[in-house]
Parts: structure tokens; sequence; C-alpha cells
């Protein structure tokens, strides 16, 4: 049986005694470490994704999104980078990748009392991404999805695609929406939802952020050689890597 976070009769005091522990060990375990974490109830992702992307547990399971923001290079991935022996490190794995998946085991193994799903952002099944993190980012609160509907009098074609960009509130695209984690046998039928703060509430700045035309002013970015990485192919983001070690 699912443990319940607060029975749908109870105060929201309630709900944040007991979901606030479970919350706040995680933040204890990934803030330091150059992340951020949202909490979301499972339901709120399903109802704004195709069929094919929703997760098949009830809608009040609990979901707590985490995202890296520019301190995430030094404070977690350069640490395990010089931790690794790259004479033998298999060159099919993304070294950024094995970083992520590392210290999200660290946090499902903290939780052994727990029946713990993690789906990581570059998690393919079928050729389809096992979670859609903008969207979750924008359901628990994170940032803030802007997309061609959120624009009136649009000024492109019908027929054009226009993508979706996600903008962090303090890092604008900054950030990485890594993964979740799915509280499998926790339910919170109370947890308040938090909305994405709007950082663009006027039209033309939507129009500019789709477009792509211009970069908007944040207080820090990602250091080069973390831009470098991203842009680089697997065989050099491995060499990345080493030289980092060394």
């Amino acid at each position: 049986m699912p443990k319940l976070c607060a029975r749908r009769n109870t105060v929201m005091e309630q709900t944040k005694t007991i979901l606030n522990p479970l919350i706040e060990k995680i933040r204890a375990m990934l803030e330091p470490l150059g992340f951020e974490v949202y909490p979301f109830k499972i339901g709120w992702y399903n109802e704004h994704v195709d069929e094919k992307y929703k997760l098949s547990v009830p809608d009040d399971t609990l979901g707590v999104l985490a995202i890296s923001i520019p301190g995430m290079w030094e404070k977690a991935f350069i640490p395990f980078v010089k931790q690794q022996d790259w004479d033998n490190w298999n060159k099919e794995k993304d070294p950024l990748h094995e970083c992520m998946i590392h210290h999200f085991d660290q946090v499902k193994q903290s939780f052994p009392e727990h029946d713990i799903e993690v789906m990581h952002q570059f998690e393919m099944l079928n050729g389809q991404p096992k979670i859609l993190v903008q969207t979750a980012a924008h359901m628990a609160g994170a940032a803030y999805c802007y997309q061609r509907r959120d624009v009136t009098d649009q000024p492109w074609p019908a027929d054009e695609n226009i993508y979706g960009v996600s903008f962090h509130p303090v890092y604008g695209g900054w950030v990485s929406f890594d993964g979740v984690f799915i509280f499998k046998d926790v339910v919170c039928p109370d947890l308040p939802q938090r909305a994405p703060k709007d950082v663009f509430p006027d039209r033309k700045e939507r129009v500019e952020l789709l477009k792509k035309l211009r970069d908007f002013p944040v207080p820090r970015k990602y250091a080069e050689e973390h831009e470098e990485y991203l842009s680089s192919d697997l065989h050099q983001k491995i060499a990345i890597a080493r030289r980092i070690k060394s």
C-alpha cells in the first residue's frame, strides 16, 4: 500500500510535516553539488503530455525534479572526473551522463525504505525520451516553458515549427533539467502546486525568446570548458575529461 503523505481532509501543515524531511534530505545531498530540487505530483505532468509520454503511476504519486545550475560543473563534474581511471574508461559512455547516474544513484540508495524509479533526461525508450523534462520543470515550478501558444498575434506562418524554450528565473537557459525521482510508494494529494515564474509577460520579449533573437542577461552562464564539452562529440568529451584529470 502507498504511504500517504497526507489524507485529503488533513490540513496543509500535515503535508509539510511528512514531505519536508524527504525533500530536504534530497536537497542536502544535491544542492551543495550545484543542483536545485523541486517536488511535484506526477498527475500534473501527465495532464500536459501525449499518451506515449504519460507515466504509469497514480496521479498523486510524488515526483522530485533535479536540475543543475552553472555551479554543477566545478562542484560535481570536475570532482567526479578526477576520481575516474581514464585508462580503463568505457569509451561508449558519456562522462557527464555517468556523473549524473552516480549522484542520482547515491540519492536513491539513501532511501532504502522507498520504491524509487530514476529517470534521466538522456534516457530513451523505443526511440522516445522516457520523460519530457521541460514539461516536468514547468509543472514543478522550476522554469517556465514558453511555447508558440504563449504568444498572441503570432508573427509566424501557420505551418512553421516553433520550438519551445524553457527559461529559469535566475539562470535563464543556462540550466539542465537532469532527471526525476519517482517515489512510487509515496502519494501526496495535498502537495501545493508552485507556478513557474513568468519572466517574459511581454509579447515582444516572448517572440524574441522563441526566435532566439536575444541573449537575455543572467548572473552566471556555463564555464567555457562546460560549453566546449556540450558542443563536442563523445570522443572529444572523453578527451576533455582526461584533460581535467591531468
